[in-house]
């Protein structure tokens, strides 16, 4: 349980950095670059075998995985902040935590987890309570496409994360360090990054590198790394079924979140919005005791 928690705290820390970054006007892709050279470095300082790059990782059979995960860390991101600047903010958090579905049904049929009818109850209610928490009057600046196609690249790429995460714990944490996966994930996030910057540098469509966006993105990278290895530690622990796990700390970023946004930067929320924060509470508790109460129905 206690890995849940200070991941939850953590991954709400990043969305609060972010909110932090627009008030500073920290270049997005610059932080992001930094945070993942940060995440790469702290793995491979906590790395049991040392750094990754003398573990032989190309022969490891989760090495595909983790590459395909940096490339696709990354590009969830560039979604996920067209759809925050040009769509909406609340658009992009409902897509990311709507994506619970993914990784709960793939736990589900993949990995023998168990769903009962009041788990499902607590998820459906949780998207609801999620979608109130988050909305917005806030107008799209995209047009066409673009509308659906952001939002349902950020819903269906946070699905697979999370699933692939949840399917790299379950088979290969017991035979090797974490950190090494890990390392190798950012690692590989940050070279994409690195090369779109530099297309971007070539391109001459690239601003200039500023000290707030390197020391944005080390705090990001501190976060990032806390949050992701507290999470997999969480699955590892087995305390809660992965059916679970997933709805209930999703649910809880978005009310932490909106919480400190409320105390930090001053954010007003309607009746709408309060509604949400205390819906989201509610089946926090609901999925989280549902084996208890189904076994008393």
């Amino acid at each position: 349980m206690f890995y849940l928690l200070i991941s939850i705290l953590f991954s709400s820390g990043m969305v609060l950095l972010f909110k932090a970054f627009e008030i500073f006007k920290v270049e997005n892709l610059h932080a992001l670059l930094v945070n993942y050279i940060t995440a790469s470095l702290l793995c491979n300082i906590f790395s049991t075998n040392g750094p990754v790059v003398y573990t032989h990782f190309w022969q490891h059979e989760w090495f595909p995985l983790t590459l395909f995960l940096g490339v696709l860390f990354i590009n969830i991101f560039y979604a996920s902040a067209i759809t925050a600047q040009k769509i909406a903010v609340s658009v992009s958090i409902v897509s990311s935590k709507m994506s619970v579905v993914i990784p709960v049904l793939f736990a589900y049929y993949y990995m023998d987890g168990k769903l009962n009818y009041i788990t499902i109850i607590g998820i459906v209610g949780s998207l609801l309570a999620v979608y109130f928490t988050v909305k917005r009057e806030e107008k799209s600046r995209l047009s066409g496409l673009g509308n659906i196609g952001f939002p349902l690249a950020v819903f269906l790429g946070s699905g697979i994360v999370d699933s692939s995460l949840n399917y790299l714990q379950h088979t290969y944490m017991d035979s090797s360090d974490v950190n090494d996966q890990l390392g190798l994930v950012f690692g590989i996030a940050g070279v994409t990054g690195l090369l779109v910057y530099m297309i971007q540098i070539i391109t001459k469509k690239q601003k200039p590198f500023y000290l707030k966006s390197v020391v944005g993105g080390i705090a990001l990278g501190g976060f990032n790394y806390i949050s992701t290895i507290c999470l997999m530690k969480a699955l590892n622990e087995k305390f809660m079924e992965k059916t679970v796990l997933f709805p209930v700390a999703n649910v809880a970023i978005v009310a932490v979140t909106t919480a400190l946004s409320i105390l930090l930067f001053k954010e007003k929320l309607s009746r709408q919005n309060w509604a949400g924060i205390i819906l989201c509470l509610i089946f926090i508790l609901l999925i989280s005791q549902s084996d208890v109460i189904y076994g008393y129905l």
